[in-house]
């Protein structure tokens, strides 16, 4: 009998910590380096939710493990609203599967969605010596003499990206992983690596100077950057379309009222002039859904990374 009252106190203190959300500042996390794009993304929409919700909310970066060590921390944190994770799909995915029981928490089960940010694509450069200048002849060459490819790392996006690419087109790639993305389009540009999947705004200045080839983007519309290279779709392979997306989640067991309330300030945040002219800037896409759609696209993602990396044997570095 006495769950009853306890459980009605639960539900009014929750209720009360939304009616007054936020009334200090908020602390988002993003678990990698400062300056990357994800970084200067989570910055941009901290300075507008700063603004509409007249409170500080507060970016602090804390990189390791592949954004494991930030995700453990907003994982642990009081389910209050006042502690959150902007990170990568990749993080969220693709780590439970490559490390497996080292990983510290599940972020299907301890982090909830509270909205998908934005979108990017990536494209497939070339080094000049490569006899290839479209799709066609690159998947010919591929499959004829094989290709060796860089990227910064096991497990991040320009491997899942070629590694899917490579299972579908039936070709033969050689992965050459870096410590980096400086690395790997130093190494390019030398010519000891052949190709790679690239975020267009790291390459467009060598595309735009001939140092590299642009082959097709991987997203599925054409780079603002680069309107006048075609997409995976525009040249006949459409299941070959690959986009990341970066979240925003909180510790599982915030009161639906927070996430509802985040989720339409962020939302909001992502059509503000300044969010639009750093999505410009960077080549992103607003994506802007519900938390249930959020959630929707992170078990898609997370059924497609697990199978990927299940038939190319995919492991750490």
């Amino acid at each position: 009998m006495k769950a009853v009252p306890f459980l009605a106190c639960a539900l009014l203190s929750s209720a009360a910590l939304a009616a007054g959300y936020p009334d200090k500042p908020v602390q988002i996390v993003v678990p990698f380096s400062a300056g990357g794009p994800l970084d200067l993304s989570t910055r941009t929409i901290a300075r507008e939710l700063q603004q509409r919700l007249n409170t500080p909310f507060v970016v602090v970066n804390q990189p390791g493990a592949s954004g494991n060590v930030g995700g453990d921390h907003v994982a642990r944190a009081a389910p209050d609203g006042y502690t959150l994770l902007l990170t990568a799909d990749t993080s969220l995915v693709v780590n439970p599967v490559l490390y497996g029981p080292r990983m510290s928490y599940d972020p299907a089960k301890d982090l909830r969605p509270v909205i998908s940010t934005v979108s990017y694509g990536q494209m497939l450069v070339v080094h000049p010596s490569v006899p290839a200048r479209d799709l066609k002849s690159f998947i010919q060459l591929a499959k004829t003499q094989g290709l060796n490819y860089a990227s910064a790392g096991n497990g991040l996006p320009g491997h899942l990206t070629m590694e899917q690419f490579s299972h579908l087109t039936q070709t033969k790639m050689t992965h050459i992983p870096y410590k980096g993305t400086s690395q790997a389009v130093n190494d390019l540009l030398g010519g000891q690596v052949q190709t790679a999947f690239l975020i267009t705004p790291g390459v467009i200045q060598h595309v735009n100077q001939g140092k590299l080839l642009p082959i097709a983007v991987s997203s599925a519309e054409r780079s603002r950057l680069a309107p006048n290279v075609p997409t995976m779709a525009e040249m006949g392979w459409p299941q070959a379309t690959s986009e990341y997306v970066f979240y925003l989640m909180a510790p599982a067991g915030t009161p639906d009222d927070v996430v509802q309330l985040l989720n339409k300030e962020v939302k909001a945040a992502l059509g503000s002039e300044a969010m639009k002219a750093f999505m410009d800037k960077v080549d992103m896409r607003a994506v802007g859904d519900t938390p249930q759609q959020a959630e929707q696209r992170l078990d898609k993602a997370r059924a497609q990374m697990t199978q990927l990396i299940q038939d190319r044997q995919i492991r750490m570095n």
